[in-house]
């Protein structure tokens, strides 16, 4: 048997090119289409919900012209989280709550950037839009550096002691207390 070299193997696939779909697609559709998919794959109902109040709150935002989810861009995006982090009153609606000062919390914000993010990453996947606003918008960043603590706790005071005999254990200081069998 003759030994075929990598020339000669025959030619090799053409690069996969996101063909768009013929059909445009307003963004209240998408939504859905998105939501019975997630669904499908047995997310969970309060990540559904999760979903549905944060693009309520993304259309709310969006101009009344705005209703082709292909013209939604990568520009819009952004403006959209600096919206959310220098504008929006959070519990602008609830009295009890309100609080001064605008701009929601890097957190929240870093929420809804990844809900839109896995909507777009899922429409551009399925090929309803020929190009994905969110590849280029990422997860907001701050300054602000939170130290390690062994003793945070997010329950009771045994889960601290833990956390501390975790930390005393892996530090420099305590490595020829580690036996390694």
């Amino acid at each position: 048997m003759k030994r075929k070299f990598i020339g000669e193997r025959g030619t090799t696939s053409a690069p996969q090119v996101r063909k768009p779909r013929d059909v445009l697609y307003t963004l209240e559709e998408t939504i859905e289409i998105f939501i019975r998919a997630k669904t499908a794959e047995g997310v969970r109902q309060g990540t559904i919900t999760g979903y549905h109040d944060i693009f309520r709150y993304f259309q709310q935002w969006l101009d009344d012209d705005i209703t082709n989810v292909n013209d939604i861009t990568a520009d819009l995006i952004r403006n959209y989280i600096n919206y959310l982090r220098t504008e929006r009153t959070p519990y602008a609606k609830d009295p009890q709550r309100k609080r001064s000062g605008k701009g929601l919390s890097v957190h929240t914000i870093n929420i809804r950037i990844r809900c839109l993010s896995t909507m777009f990453r899922f429409l551009f996947n399925e090929g309803i839009i020929p190009n994905n606003p969110m590849k280029r918008c990422q997860a907001f960043r701050t300054n602000k550096s939170m130290p390690f603590s062994p003793l945070m706790t997010t329950g009771n005071s045994h889960n601290g002691v833990i956390r501390l005999l975790f930390y005393c254990y892996w530090t420099p200081a305590f490595e020829s207390e580690r036996r390694y069998h």
